[in-house]
């Protein structure tokens, strides 16, 4: 009997209280944690407006910290290249004024992400200057690569290695008419005509 028992005793003791591991859960990224972690240019969105007449450019940005900025200028020009450099930017930033106005960075990271799935749109020049009063183009930015100053041949901050950002026309308008729209941003699109950076 005591044979019994203490087979069931020793049955007892090696029965093991399971170990429930801990699971690691993925923390997605704050907005601010994205921007620390990654080489962003210093403006992210553009909205310009050519007049025509005075030839008078009009911008409107939206820096990396959610602000929106404006700036303005004699201008024929209202489309922008690729390759831009970091030097590029900072400057694009710096002759701009910062309103009272800002977005939100949660939404303006998530909309900065969708970039690299944009169209490569190409500004429409197309354009019979002489029967339009405005031009307009809206324009995100997002790195391209690393390059050697020299080989670049771009303007610099002072460091050996440039980071190079490309710009993707996100709209072309004349007037109020869309020539052209990237189908593929339909959302950022959307969302950039929420914010009214422009104060209309």
């Amino acid at each position: 009997m005591s044979l019994i028992v203490c087979s069931l005793m020793s049955s007892c003791a090696k029965e093991e209280t399971p170990i429930i591991e801990n699971e690691y859960i993925a923390q997605e990224q704050t907005a601010e944690q994205y921007i620390a972690a990654n080489e962003l240019p210093a403006i992210l969105f553009s909205y310009n407006v050519l007049d025509i007449k005075t030839d008078k450019l009009t911008s409107w940005l939206i820096d990396v910290d959610g602000n929106i900025r404006t700036t303005e200028s004699e201008s024929d020009a209202v489309y922008e290249g690729t390759m831009l450099s970091t030097y590029y930017m900072d400057q694009k930033k710096s002759k701009s004024t910062s309103t009272d106005s800002s977005v939100d960075l949660e939404e303006l990271v998530a909309n900065f992400k969708q970039l690299r799935g944009a169209q490569q749109l190409t500004y429409d020049t197309d354009i019979d200057y002489e029967e339009v009063g405005t031009i307009t183009s809206v324009y995100g930015y997002y790195f391209a690569s690393a390059q050697d100053v020299e080989s670049c041949g771009c303007e610099s901050s002072g460091s050996a290695a440039e980071q190079m950002y490309n710009s993707v026309l996100l709209e072309q308008k004349t007037d109020a008419h869309v020539i052209q729209t990237n189908a593929k941003s339909s959302a950022v699109i959307a969302w950039l005509s929420a914010q009214n950076i422009q104060g209309e």
